[in-house]
């Protein structure tokens, strides 16, 4: 097994007809198997790969800097959630 580039997964979605992010769970027999983040269908885990936050941009995603976005107190607070 190789190492990977980076440490978010990333794989080809047909249904969502691009590259998006994947979790994985736990199917009823209590495998593992990897799923897209968006509709929930399966991957391939050897279509998987592995890359770097910085390329996160390019594919549609952003890390959100730690104290921003939700939980950070804006929501319920009078402080406006813009979303």
């Amino acid at each position: 097994m190789s190492r990977p580039e980076g440490n978010v997964p990333v794989a080809g979605c047909a249904p969502c007809g691009r590259d998006v992010l994947t979790h994985v769970v736990a199917d009823a027999r209590g495998a593992l198997e990897r799923r897209c983040a968006h509709c929930d269908a399966p991957i391939d885990p050897d279509a998987v790969r592995w890359v770097d936050e910085s390329a996160l941009d390019a594919l549609g995603y952003a890390i959100a800097p730690a104290g921003g976005g939700c939980g950070s107190g804006g929501c319920g607070t009078g402080g406006g959630c813009a979303r």
